[in-house]
């Protein structure tokens, strides 16, 4: 009787070990993929001031300034779609 007790108490806690193991697992994977997220948000984040440090003043004029505009706005779509595509 004391055999099956011991070999119940044995199962429940071998059971208990591969669980914590696997979520312990789980958590380490999602770290990484929470670390490779972070490192390409940082890297769009400095390309994109580098882009923003560079850009010239806008122009007093109208039709030039829409323009300016315009590039900006495609610019913009353009960071966004590189930051996604990671």
């Amino acid at each position: 009787m004391k055999s099956k007790v011991l070999f119940c108490k044995k199962s429940v806690f071998g059971y208990q070990v591969m669980e914590h193991e696997r979520r312990l697992n789980t958590a380490l994977l999602q770290s990484g993929k929470f670390k490779e997220a972070l490192q390409a948000l940082l890297k769009w984040l400095g390309e994109t001031e580098e882009l923003v440090a560079n850009q010239k003043p806008p122009s007093a004029e109208y039709k030039v300034a829409r323009a300016q505009m315009q590039e900006q706005k495609v610019r913009v779509w353009q960071r966004r779609k590189k930051l996604f595509v990671y």
